[in-house]
Parts: structure tokens; sequence; C-alpha cells
């Protein structure tokens, strides 16, 4: 079975993901966390995966966890038909309807009792009967795709199994952090935040712009200094920060319901963030955040 796992993540590695201007929809990894959700939730019970089993809950996860924001909508449709080109996932279309990678099939289609995806057999067996290799191709799909921030959240929202072996989680880049903490001068470039406990520097991160699991690098250019919520804010796409100006800019989509939340997050848009030392954020990785993970 270890093999076949094997085989799993080579696919999933190689997995083809839409993607504009140089920015992959992350549907076809959320598509592949929902399945592996009702795996282990054991609400799958044949190799038959029907698109109106997955359609509601991956129109959610898109919208909340899909990164690239897309005003026409989810799409869930998308993965469940997308997904074809990955040898792992072959869907089975009503009679005299073909399969096209060039337009969307109808929702009628897809709805239809007819269409059906079968995983390959081995893989549904795997992902059927192991919980460990469930959790290991879980933290395989969160850790290619996903800031922590973001990971910890996918986790919960889908109750997916964990299996985190000290071995298999890379080292933090602790230069990095320590570079960009200091380069703000250990406070918080939104709010100011700056504290200490027990004589350490307490409830700060040297947090990417440009993801690391998008490629971002580890460059003080590519760093802000920011307190545990508006790291995870900022990840969310709640808050971006404007390139020329270096003013914060709240999304619109973010809706303050008292007096402390409008505090924390509404009352810095327009604001200018904390001073940089010497390494200004530059605008390169800004401008993908505002394209990539913003929520306009």
């Amino acid at each position: 079975m270890k093999e076949t796992l094997d085989k799993f993540l080579v696919q999933i590695e190689m997995m083809n993901l839409n993607i504009s201007s140089g920015k992959p929809a992350l549907k076809k990894p959320l598509c592949l966390l929902l399945l592996i959700s009702k795996f282990e939730n054991k609400t799958i019970n044949e190799n038959k995966i029907r698109f109106i089993e997955l359609e509601k809950e991956l129109g959610e996860l898109i919208l909340s966890f899909g990164a690239r924001p897309n005003k026409s909508g989810p799409k869930p449709n998308q993965p469940f038909q997308y997904m074809n080109s990955s040898t792992f996932w072959d869907i089975h279309l009503p009679n005299g309807v073909e399969m096209t990678h060039k337009r969307d099939l109808s929702l009628k289609i897809l709805r239809d009792s007819e269409t059906y995806v079968t995983l390959d057999q081995e893989i549904f067996e795997m992902l059927n009967n192991s919980r460990e290799f469930r959790a290991i191709a879980t933290e395989f799909i969160l850790k290619k795709w996903w800031p922590e921030t973001i990971q910890e959240e996918i986790l919960s929202s889908l109750s997916l199994p964990v299996y985190f072996p000290i071995s298999t989680r890379p080292p933090r880049n602790k230069e990095f952090a320590e570079k960009v903490l200091s380069n703000f001068r250990y406070r918080c470039a939104i709010c100011g935040f700056n504290a200490t406990f027990n004589k350490s520097h307490f409830g700060l991160d040297g947090a990417h712009i440009k993801w690391f699991s998008q490629k971002g690098p580890d460059i003080v250019h590519n760093g802000l200094s920011l307190c545990k919520i508006h790291h995870w804010a900022f990840d969310k796409g709640a808050i971006t920060i404007e390139p020329k100006n270096l003013t914060i800019e709240v999304s619109p989509l973010f809706v303050g319901r008292d007096h402390q939340s409008i505090e924390i997050i509404e009352s810095f848009n327009g604001k200018e963030i904390f001073p940089f030392k010497e390494e200004m954020p530059e605008a390169r990785y800004l401008d993908w955040h505002y394209e990539y993970i913003f929520m306009h």
C-alpha cells in the first residue's frame, strides 16, 4: 500500500492547475481534501463519486480557501471535470456526451445520475482503509499549496486526519523571520504590537508576502512583521498593502460586528504601515498578494 501512496503523491505533484497570470487556482487541491474528509468520515461507500455529493461543500471551500478571487463565483464543477487530466481520476458521462477540456460541461450533465467519477482502484482502497495514508496525503496537499496559518483552518473546517511527524516538517527559516522582525523594529507593521514574554519576543511572525508554498522567497523584501491576528487576516485576504504608498486596504467583504473587531481590522483602512528600518517590501510581492490573495 505504501507504493500506492507514493504513486498518488507523485500524481498530485504533477497535477495541472488552472493558471492565470502566474497564479494557480486551488480548486483541485480543495476537491481532493474534501474527498479525503469524506473517506475519513465514512460517507463514501463505493468507488462512484458524484458531483452532487461534493458541489455545495466544494463551492464553500473554494470561496473560503481558493485563494484567487473570482467574480463569476466558485465554480466547483471545474475541478470535478478537469481533474480528469490526472490518471487517478476517471469521469464517466451519460451516453452520447463526450468529455472535453476546452469548455465546461453543463451543470445539468454533471448533476445527472449517470455522471460519476471513479478513482484508481488501488488509490480508492488505500484512502478507504488507511487513516495514516489519508493523513499523509492531507499533509502533502496542505503544505504544497497553503501557508501554515491557512493549513490549520482547513484542517479544522474539514475535520481532516493529522499526521505531522517531526521528520516531515521542514524547519522554519529562523534567519528570515529574525531579519524581517528586525526590519520592522520588532513590531507589527499593521498595528504596531510590540511585546515580550519571558524575555523573548512575543506574538509576532516574520510573514511571507508571497507565500512560501507559491515559491515566495525567504528574503526580507518578501517579508512583513505581523502580529498573529494580522498575519492570519493578511493570509486570508482580509487585508492587503498597497504597493506604491504602503497603505493598508481592508477587504469590503470584511464586516466588523462589534467595536473591538472594527478597531482591530477596519480602523486601519487607509493608514500607512509602520515604517521599516532599511528594506522596503517589494512591489512585485505586494502586487501578487493584492491580485491573488486579497478579496476585492
